[in-house]
């Protein structure tokens, strides 16, 4: 148990369970791994740009 409590201390509350918990549950969002900055500004957002051209046929 002790490993259990380990893991889900690193990765958060319900990573691993025990089998007899049951797999019946519903899907949440793991809010603690949000961002704390979760409404950024536009500005901020990052960019990317590609050296690659495509062809379209």
């Amino acid at each position: 148990m002790r490993a259990i409590y380990a893991i889900n201390g690193s990765f958060g509350r319900g990573t691993l369970i025990p089998a007899a918990a049951g797999i019946k549950k519903e899907w949440q969002a793991k809010f603690e791994r949000r961002s704390h900055r979760y409404t950024a500004c536009i500005k901020e957002l990052p960019t990317v740009s590609s050296s690659i051209t495509c062809v379209v046929v």
